[in-house]
């Protein structure tokens, strides 16, 4: 999904991107993409720990389904 911008890491624009996913999950907290997707951002910047953390809650939102 970021592969496009991976160029593209001012913290500017990270910023948005983990917005955009923090609102998703407030607005439907089933799902479990957007923890994926957070997770990958987390990665992607070496937040190892908090990709970890969402990388967890979208595989149990994930078996819950």
């Amino acid at each position: 999904m970021f592969s496009k911008y991976r160029d593209d890491f001012s913290p500017e624009h990270v910023k948005e991107i983990e917005t955009s996913f923090r609102k998703a999950i407030e607005l439907n907290p089933r799902l479990w993409a957007p923890h994926y997707y957070l997770g990958e951002l987390f990665y992607l910047r070496e937040r190892y720990s908090e990709a970890k953390i969402e990388f967890e809650i979208a595989l149990e939102k994930n078996i819950e389904q």
